[in-house]
């Protein structure tokens, strides 16, 4: 049951590329802190988070799909999906994502360090936390789903810098602040949906005017932060250059949805607050490049 392509969407390839996106954007960010490897080494190593990354977000991804099937059957976003369709069961989707899991598992054990321990941090958070523990249950349930998003960044952060520094657990702090506004400006788009599938998502609680004001807090704070670790003296004026207009324009944004809100305006904001942590982490690897 099935065919290749639906296994493929299975996988949502646009979330797992712009994860990978963070992830390798990461590793260059950080690049050269480790002179002790050899080339070879280090190229395995990558090689081997890479894979990591790829599979452990592609099976959390089909597994998320089969945990959440009844209520994707619900909303008129989600009800297309290949296991509400029916074209894959749901027994074919829980055995093809857990040979993901699996698969990120072994290979994160012989890349070994703390690599096994950020590996089950990003799983347990979006699998356990999120998807089983709040998403149906509490309004800040994006918040769970929070180091799933940054433990990749961490991953990219040691493989490129050979230690997880300030500097790299902070950019995951950033992401970790922009997975919620994320997800809360797609439930802005959405939330009739939500509402129809008693999912709690803060703007089908409190209504999409409320909740545009927990969002440009969200990005205002985003802003200030990543703004904050040029002044902290972690990236150049490259990255402050291209952070300050990337912010510049998620902020006016945000203010745009609280001053005249409305669908159109909440699905721009959606869509630029997808790309603007791989946006940030570009600017900081041309910004590491250029300082090396």
């Amino acid at each position: 049951m099935g065919n290749v392509v639906d296994y493929w969407r299975l996988t949502k390839p646009r979330v797992t590329l712009a994860i990978f996106l963070l992830f390798f954007l990461a590793v260059l960010a950080g690049y050269g802190g480790d002179s002790s490897l050899s080339k070879t080494e280090q190229f395995r190593k990558i090689t081997l988070g890479s894979m990591i990354v790829l599979t452990a977000v592609s099976g959390s991804n089909v597994l998320n799909n089969r945990m959440d099937y009844d209520i994707d059957g619900i909303m008129g976003r989600t009800k297309n999906r290949e296991i509400p369709s029916g074209r894959i069961s749901i027994k074919a989707a829980q055995c093809f994502g857990l040979q993901f899991i699996i698969i990120s598992a072994v290979l994160a054990l012989v890349l070994g360090d703390h690599f096994p321990t950020l590996l089950l941090l990003g799983l347990a958070s979006y699998l356990l936390i999120y998807t089983l523990a709040l998403k149906r249950t509490s309004v800040l349930n994006v918040l769970g789903a929070a180091p799933a998003v940054a433990s990749p960044v961490w991953i990219g952060w040691i493989l490129g810098k050979g230690y997880l520094d300030l500097a790299g657990f902070l950019t995951g702090v950033l992401v970790m602040i922009w997975g919620p506004l994320h997800l809360w400006s797609l439930a802005a788009v959405y939330s009739e949906d939500y509402r129809s599938a008693a999912i709690p998502m803060l703007p089908s609680i409190i209504g999409v005017r409320r909740s545009c004001w927990y969002i440009l807090t969200s990005a205002m704070a985003l802003s200030i932060g990543s703004l904050s670790l040029f002044f902290l003296g972690y990236y150049g004026l490259m990255y402050f250059a291209g952070v300050t207009l990337a912010s510049t324009v998620l902020v006016t944004f945000s203010i745009m949805t609280v001053a005249r809100p409305s669908g159109r305006r909440n699905w721009i904001m959606y869509k630029f607050s997808a790309p603007y942590m791989v946006i940030v982490l570009l600017f900081a690897a041309i910004d590491r490049f250029l300082v090396a």
